[in-house]
């Protein structure tokens, strides 16, 4: 029985010494995604689709936003993926990330899917199928 234990003992700890590689990949994926996305923002639709965008969804200073957005995504993905502001990147996406499940992901699950869901756990179905609240949930 002690062997056990002491096998147990050794695992975890040499587990816990590897925890870095799993930290690396998962920062460096979560941190891939948000540049594609911010490239994507900048380069491929523009920021003035964002801007009007943000104009249909009501977001006060639309044009800045869009740039504080698309910079946020590309510059904080990049930050990710080089391992620098670990902590202060994720909270700022993550605030875009609220940003946008507030402003846009709940009015639209509210006015079109409520409607169509039969029951609560239907809304949550459906307001986890947007892709903000679930980027917002990988942070946590």
């Amino acid at each position: 029985m002690n062997s056990i234990v002491q096998l147990a003992s050794r695992t975890f700890q040499k587990l816990s010494e590897l925890q870095w590689i799993a930290l690396l990949l998962s920062r460096s994926a979560i941190g891939f995604f948000f540049l594609m996305s911010g490239y994507n923002k900048f380069f491929v639709q523009g920021i003035g689709h964002l801007r009007n965008e943000f104009i249909e969804y009501g977001i006060p200073f639309p044009l800045m936003n869009a740039w504080l957005d698309a910079s946020v995504q590309l510059i904080g993905g990049i930050a990710l993926i080089i391992g620098l502001g670990t902590r202060f990147w994720p909270a700022a996406i993550g605030f875009a990330m609220i940003v946008a499940s507030v402003t846009v992901t709940i009015p639209d699950v509210i006015k079109n899917d409520i409607a169509k869901a039969e029951s609560s756990l239907l809304f949550w179905g459906r307001f986890y199928y947007k892709p903000e609240p679930v980027y917002l949930t990988v942070f946590l």
